[in-house]
């Protein structure tokens, strides 16, 4: 099973007008926002209850993406994209000094994500750029595998055309080597 046109287009129209949106990542459902407007970013912190010093997971659809996102990379940084992605690793790289502050915790690195799954670049092809997916629970709690579980206020939902596993993405430090999760 996939999404029908209508069901994507539905959810690119909740996304563009700055609302959340529960959509299936490889393992847990993700809360979405896009990763430009600030208004959205404030949602997902509101609704996740979550420290925004944090910063947020960006997925991407292709590599073609990340100068949204990042600085200019080096040899060893295209090295780590080119082992782990698409995958379910998310690597911090050196981030764009005009991303939002929400987007990296206030600091210089951001977390993206190119991931493997047919379901996800499906709706990430639908949006056409970088989105913002942050599991579906209230900071700290387990992830939602099923749209039963998601938080109240998770916006539209586009509902999983498989079964979740309940896996989240590892997370490598590509500066330091060092796995953060």
């Amino acid at each position: 099973m996939s999404w029908s046109d209508a069901q994507l287009e539905k959810m690119v129209q909740h996304l563009r007008e700055g609302d959340v949106v529960a959509a299936p990542a490889e393992g847990v459902y993700g809360l979405c926002a896009d990763p430009f407007n600030h208004d959205a970013l404030q949602s997902l912190l509101a609704i996740k209850d979550r420290n925004p010093g944090k910063g947020f997971v960006v997925l991407v659809e292709k590599p073609g993406h990340l100068s949204l996102l990042t600085e200019t990379l080096a040899k060893y940084h295209w090295e780590a994209i080119d082992k782990y992605w698409p995958g379910p690793v998310t690597l911090l790289l050196p981030a764009r000094a005009d991303v939002p502050p929400l987007l990296t915790g206030g600091g210089d690195k951001i977390a993206v994500r190119m991931p493997s799954a047919p379901h996800v670049l499906g709706y990430l092809k639908a949006w056409g750029g970088p989105l913002v997916s942050t599991s579906a629970n209230l900071s700290g709690e387990k992830p939602a595998q099923s749209p039963a579980e998601l938080p109240d206020d998770s916006g539209y939902v586009l509902e999983s055309p498989v079964k979740l596993d309940g896996s989240v993405s590892r997370i490598l430090d590509v500066e330091s080597g060092h796995w953060v999760r």
